[in-house]
């Protein structure tokens, strides 16, 4: 399997959009996949519009549903839109994690085929649900999944999926209805591929960790090669040299050439 489009997305809550600058970098630097955001809102922040005139096709604006909160549409739309990318074999992400190590995300897919759906950790399965990142596919085989085959199909899913409840708050009612309709839909497919983190050899370096990316910036990097993806710190705009710098580290481990801060 061969990746062509990484796909994210979000909304206008919180700094979710001023991330994409880097987290498009990255996914290129590292992996060579072109990274696509999704926007859900009436139209795009600056920080987007400005990268969209650079790169014309990496952004994409889908106008909201009436009635339906921005941030469950952004959280979902990754399940959809893959079916509707024609020729494209598609890898799903968060807006806030960046990859490290491109064997995680390249070499790892080579003994699977277009027909796979390859998830890539059974961390919730207990739980029935399956996490965001990672999932990759064959536009087709998301058609199949999920039934998508135009754009009216998305709406149709995401009024039938929403509840109500959902307040766009962590862990509120409805939170977890992209991972919930992930595995009931995916775990279906009779070619899918679920991966481990231990088969994997999986690392993160986590914003959960704060406090030691913090104060060990230098050891960080020196051991960049033990990590395959990055979850962000917060509040990013506060933080966002020493992001900028443990990804800076990642790409000179991988032997491409490094790139400026200019995000």
């Amino acid at each position: 399997m061969k990746i062509t489009k990484v796909l994210v997305s979000c909304d206008s809550h919180g700094d979710y959009a001023s991330m994409f600058p880097l987290v498009h970098k990255m996914w290129k630097s590292i992996c060579d996949y072109d990274c696509i955001a999704i926007y859900v809102g009436t139209s795009l922040p600056a920080v987007l519009e400005n990268f969209k005139n650079k790169f014309p096709d990496s952004v994409i604006l889908y106008k909201p549903l009436p009635n339906i909160h921005t941030t469950f549409q952004a959280q979902c739309i990754r399940l959809l839109y893959p079916a509707l990318m024609e020729n494209e074999t598609v890898l799903i992400s968060d807006m806030d994690i960046v990859p490290l190590k491109k064997q995680h995300f390249v070499e790892l897919l080579d003994s699977y085929n277009k027909e796979n759906f390859v998830t890539y950790t059974d961390r919730y399965v207990k739980q029935k649900m399956f996490a965001m990142c990672y999932n990759a596919a064959h536009c087709s085989v998301w058609q199949t999944i999920f039934n998508v085959k135009k754009i009216d199909d998305i709406s149709t899913n995401l009024i039938q999926w929403y509840k109500d409840e959902y307040t766009g708050s962590k862990n509120c009612i409805g939170w977890f209805t992209d991972q919930e309709k992930l595995y009931s839909n995916a775990i279906k497919y009779d070619k899918i591929i679920i991966l481990n983190d231990i088969h994997t050899n999986y690392k993160r370096l986590d914003k959960k960790q704060k406090k030691f990316i913090l104060e060990n910036k230098q050891v960080i990097c020196q051991s960049i090669h033990n990590y395959s993806d990055f979850h962000f710190i917060r509040p990013y705009s506060k933080f966002h040299k020493i992001i900028n710098n443990i990804a800076l580290c990642a790409v000179n481990n991988s032997n491409k050439e490094p790139f400026q801060d200019n995000v």
